[in-house]
């Protein structure tokens, strides 16, 4: 997905109504919310339940929403989600107001696509990680990044953070050598390799162990 892609409207109202009472204001299907970051001071708002709901449901950790009902237009991201956890509703939501003149940094979430050929050997497609960060300007930042794992063709292949492909203008922040997937092969087999080791290990005598030893270490 490209950049900006996903980038939506939200109406909000300021925020008069504080502590205990909010309560009363999520009964009427408003959930309270703040604003902060460098193109503004920190706000209080209100945003209808029902919209922001819809807005959370179709949206990534980098989808840039647009408030609209303030002094001035903000450019969001959502920073914290909070939800009441005897009923799942939500309960207050923190967006990060961004400047569109500086690199900010986000964690950018990975879309596994494609099929290994490796799990048609009975493997099990490891995920080790589920997002990357990432450095870059606003109108640079991905929705998510793509990995195809078709290219995991037998149980030695890997994908690491190295391999990614992301748009011009980001650059990942983490260990390029980190593993992104891989595909491990089945139990059985793993214990099939264990049990051949013990039995490799087992048939060599224990006076011919230093002898063995000594004779690998002249070669």
């Amino acid at each position: 997905m490209t950049a900006l892609e996903g980038t939506h409207e939200i109406p909000v109202a300021p925020r008069e109504v504080y502590g205990k009472k909010v309560k009363r204001l999520r009964r009427a299907g408003w959930i309270p919310a703040n604003v902060f970051g460098p193109t503004i001071e920190p706000t209080s708002i209100q945003v209808e339940e029902r919209v922001l709901q819809r807005a959370l449901g179709h949206a990534s950790p980098t989808t840039l929403f647009t408030l609209r009902g303030l002094p001035t237009e903000q450019r969001v991201i959502v920073k914290e989600v909070q939800r009441i956890p005897t009923t799942g509703r939500l309960a207050h939501v923190g967006f990060y107001a961004i400047s569109e003149q500086k690199r900010l940094h986000a964690d950018v979430p990975l879309h596994f696509v494609g099929e290994a050929p490796a799990t048609q050997q009975d493997g099990i497609l490891l995920h080790a990680l589920d997002s990357v960060r990432v450095e870059c300007y606003p109108r640079d930042l991905p929705e998510r990044i793509d990995v195809d794992v078709s290219v995991l063709t037998d149980f030695d292949t890997a994908i690491h953070v190295s391999d990614l492909s992301v748009p011009p203008g980001v650059t990942i922040l983490d260990d390029p050598g980190e593993l992104v997937a891989k595909v491990l092969p089945p139990k059985r087999l793993v214990e099939e390799e264990e049990a051949a080791a013990e039995a490799a290990a087992a048939a060599v005598p224990p006076e011919a162990a230093p002898a063995a030893e000594e004779a690998e270490k002249k070669q």
